[in-house]
């Protein structure tokens, strides 16, 4: 991203009990997020290279920012604002590009600016009598000088149909509805996240359950789920360990 929008009042609220130094540690994280458009590294070596933190104190804010405004999944800190804005900006680009594809705004017509009464005579005739797809003779029924529509996007057979419904139903609440170039984006998203061994189902009940209006890597108890392990196993396990195998419960719903 070149751009992102900063709402001074949040940020002042947000940071309001920072000292200098650790405002701006934050603010460059930030930029860097943004700019790279994905997560910073959990590691504080790194972080301070990005934020050019070289004395004990930069790199002591540095540190305190990182786990007070990011939270840590699998080596990588996350932040659900930037992830929205880097969403619907890449949203909004997907859009633009598939808008090109379709040749883009029609162009406006001409206008006589001269006035001659002899041009605007001849485009008066020509909206009187408009001329019809009859008056042009079409090879095989198709226009050369236009392109055929373009398909319409299709949601792959491994998205969860009933899953995938609720996550854009909930989309339309948040009054961000999706588009064709969002729906393009989020399942090029999650067909990401599945290929690096995270459930689909999952990933969009999480993305549900705790309001983001993207995909992310599953984290916690999703996690679990998503690996192929159930909740109730290890829940199992967990009460055999407190109660005993003998008076453990043979099975715990997860309500």
């Amino acid at each position: 991203m070149k751009y992102y929008s900063k709402h001074i009042g949040d940020f002042a609220t947000a940071t309001r009990l920072l000292s200098l130094t650790e405002r701006g540690a934050y603010n460059e994280l930030m930029d860097y997020y943004y700019a790279t458009e994905k997560p910073l590294p959990a590691n504080l070596d790194a972080l301070c290279r990005i934020a050019g933190a070289f004395s004990e104190q930069e790199r002591t804010a540095v540190d305190k920012v990182s786990q007070q405004f990011f939270e840590e999944v699998d080596g990588q800190l996350f932040q659900a604002k930037i992830e929205d804005q880097i969403l619907a900006y890449n949203e909004e680009a997907e859009k633009n590009r598939l808008n090109g594809g379709k040749g883009g705004r029609p162009p406006k017509p001409r206008e006589n600016p001269l006035g001659n009464p002899e041009e605007t005579q001849r485009q008066t005739e020509k909206k009187a009598n408009p001329v019809t797809s009859n008056h042009i003779s079409k090879p095989n029924g198709l226009d050369k000088g236009k392109k055929a529509p373009a398909a319409p996007f299709v949601i792959p057979d491994w998205v969860p149909t009933d899953t995938w419904i609720d996550f854009v139903t909930m989309r339309k609440q948040m009054r961000k509805p999706m588009g064709e170039a969002a729906i393009r984006l989020a399942v090029r998203t999650l067909d990401d996240l599945r290929s690096k061994g995270n459930d689909p189902k999952a990933v969009i009940e999480q993305s549900i359950l705790r309001g983001w209006s993207g995909f992310f890597p599953l984290r916690g108890d999703f996690a679990r789920r998503g690996s192929n392990q159930p909740l109730r196993n290890d829940r199992s396990a967990a009460a055999a360990a407190i109660f005993g195998a003998s008076s453990a419960p043979s099975e715990v719903i997860d309500v």
